[in-house]
């Protein structure tokens, strides 16, 4: 599969995400289905945030890289362009419709949708660990990498362990 193909499929997931976690908002507030006024706000509440958290999540390179290091930095600039994204999304639905969305929907949006594009990543990383497709590691053994910069720009990479064994272990 290509890499755009690839991302397409992870927007499309980030979409359903979003909408899953407003519906669900709405109905856990409202203990079943949203009334009339209500399903008519939660509805353009889906449009926007789809525009506005596609738009952010963009902006902050969530589409532009495959996650090849799973790493914290990536984790907080996915958590910054969700919440920028709900944030924006949130102030936009409320000026925009006749009556002001309830605060515990958007705190419930927020945090069903951290949680689930954040899992999502992860597992889309582990999944592609398993299958082999990691720059430089192993899934079952773990090595250790150390990078050094013989000149600038030139990276040399020295394996300094490897898994349990002692015997392939590089010293200084």
């Amino acid at each position: 599969m290509t890499v755009k193909k690839k991302m397409a499929i992870l927007f499309l997931v980030d979409l359903v995400i979003i909408w899953f976690s407003i519906c669900s908002a709405y109905y856990f507030r409202f203990e079943g289905p949203a009334p009339e006024q209500y399903a008519n706000q939660m509805f353009l509440y889906c449009i926007i945030s789809s525009v506005l958290c596609g738009i952010s999540m963009a902006y902050f390179g969530m589409y532009r890289k495959m996650w090849q290091y799973a790493s914290v930095s990536e984790m907080f600039s996915m958590c910054v362009a969700v919440t920028i994204g709900w944030a924006f999304s949130f102030a936009a639905t409320t000026i925009v419709s006749d009556i002001r969305v309830p605060l515990s929907i958007a705190v419930r949006t927020l945090e069903t949708s951290l949680l689930l594009v954040g899992g999502v990543r992860v597992v889309w990383r582990v999944i592609r660990l398993r299958q082999g497709e990691g720059r430089g590691l192993s899934y079952s053994h773990f090595n250790l990498w150390r990078w050094r910069l013989r000149r600038v720009g030139r990276p040399r990479v020295q394996r300094i362990g490897y898994g349990r064994s002692q015997a392939n272990r590089i010293r200084r």
